[in-house]
């Protein structure tokens, strides 16, 4: 009985793994190379994520794939302040599919950290236009219509951008931003 027991526990692992070895892309494949950016990025190692997912770029990778990794990259760039990069591989991910809101989101975020409020806010708007519940880009074009000292504008993103989310750090950052400007108006008519 024991032998039967130790068999079928061999053959169940063999075919265990024969699955987990399914499911997993071979190494050297674009979905391989953007994994391991994946990870990379996660660990916060940007500059090594940026040349894994240039890796997928430059490789046989479906449309798909190669929007997800320009779109990345971007992100990774965006995290070590290369705003020009990030805006040029948002840019890419909207030529190759123009419906990626992400992708407006992000470059909108680039456009604003380089001080361009009136791009910044048309990136949101073509957000938005594909994705209603898009919270980032309503709060991202909050801080551009403040930056352009449209506070009335600014404040009704804020508020969307707290009734679409349930993410608390951006509920508070919201309110805060909501808070600040009203305090600004409320100081303006005294």
């Amino acid at each position: 009985m024991g032998w039967r027991i130790a068999a079928l526990s061999v053959i169940l692992l063999v075919i265990l793994n024969a699955f987990i070895g399914c499911s997993l892309p071979p190494e050297g494949s674009p979905e391989w190379y953007f994994n391991q950016a994946d990870e990379l990025a996660s660990q916060g190692r940007y500059e090594e994520a940026i040349e894994e997912y240039s890796k997928v770029i430059e490789a046989n990778a479906t449309t798909t794939t190669k929007v997800k990794a320009y779109t990345n990259r971007a992100a990774a760039y965006l995290a070590l302040e290369c705003y020009d990069e990030a805006i040029a591989d948002y840019t890419e991910a909207i030529a190759l599919d123009s419906e990626r809101t992400s992708a407006y989101t992000g470059r909108a975020a680039a456009y604003y950290a380089k001080g361009e409020y009136e791009i910044t806010i048309i990136d949101c708007i073509r957000a938005i236009s594909i994705d209603p519940h898009n919270t980032y880009a309503y709060f991202n074009r909050g801080l551009a219509y403040k930056e352009l000292g449209m506070n009335i504008e600014a404040i009704s993103d804020f508020e969307e951008s707290i009734a679409l989310t349930d993410n608390q750090q951006l509920r508070e950052r919201a309110t805060h931003e909501i808070e600040e400007l009203s305090g600004e108006e409320i100081g303006e008519a005294d």
